[in-house]
């Protein structure tokens, strides 16, 4: 299956959109990019960095962003292996909701200051699963979104002190109730059945507005599930005595 693009300029959050808009950012590093959405809507937009990687542990959702985005130089490794191995600094290291998947995720944090310079900044994002939160996935018998996630954090400023303790200066974050948004399940649905190719449906949404007003519409809130987004700085200080 190739991948479906099926999210807009409006699912790419709005503190990171501003950040690309407002800032000199030349060079960007995704770590844990996926097939590559946010680069598919930042070249769709003329927002594409000049100089872009996308690391991805998946072999085959590799193949897809080298396919339709080749200039994005895409690393196909284990995230922890291969940060330590890269020699070069990024204006913008982005890591959207990729943290709660790894196991060590503290140090992982620390090593992503040897991708930035010091006018860098980190735009990350995670998961907050309050006490009240309900879904159908378990891991290790506990309520996940995603049954893949090692963790999903208790409270913003939990997560926010994560982020301190690791050498980062918060410059803003932003709390959001996380969606189901029922037609990216639809989609990869029809296309997995072969009922509906993938750029078929990429025409449909670009071409009617009504399916995509039915597609905004076809989401609900999450029950105690949010979305936490920060835009973050090296805290040279504090990096003295976590970075060696």
């Amino acid at each position: 299956m190739k991948p479906f693009y099926s999210k807009d300029i409006n699912d790419v959050s709005g503190m990171l959109l501003e950040h690309i808009n407002t800032s000199r950012v030349n060079s960007m590093i995704d770590l844990g990019c996926g097939v590559g959405d946010l680069h598919y809507i930042l070249f769709q937009h003329k927002l594409l960095p000049e100089n872009c990687v996308g690391i991805e542990l998946r072999q085959e959702t590799c193949q897809y962003l080298k396919e339709y985005i080749p200039s994005v130089k895409v690393i196909c490794a284990d995230l922890r292996e291969v940060m330590s191995t890269i020699k070069e600094t990024f204006d913008l290291v982005v890591c959207e909701q990729v943290i709660e998947h790894i196991e060590d995720d503290e140090g992982t944090l620390i090593m992503m200051h040897k991708l930035m310079h010091k006018n860098s900044k980190l735009f990350i994002s995670s998961i907050i699963r309050h006490r009240n939160a309900w879904w159908f996935h378990r891991y290790k018998g506990e309520i996940r979104i995603n049954p893949e996630h090692i963790r999903e954090y208790e409270s913003g400023p939990g997560f926010l002190n994560l982020l301190t303790r690791s050498g980062f200066k918060i410059i803003k974050f932003k709390t959001k109730k996380m969606p189901f948004i029922l037609s990216h399940w639809i989609d990869t649905l029809l296309i997995n059945l072969h009922l509906v190719g993938d750029q078929t449906l990429r025409h449909w949404y670009d071409r009617f507005s009504w399916l995509r007003a039915l597609r905004k519409k076809l989401a609900f809130s999450i029950p105690g599930f949010y979305i936490i987004e920060v835009l973050a700085e090296n805290n040279a200080k504090a990096n003295e005595n976590t970075i060696s």
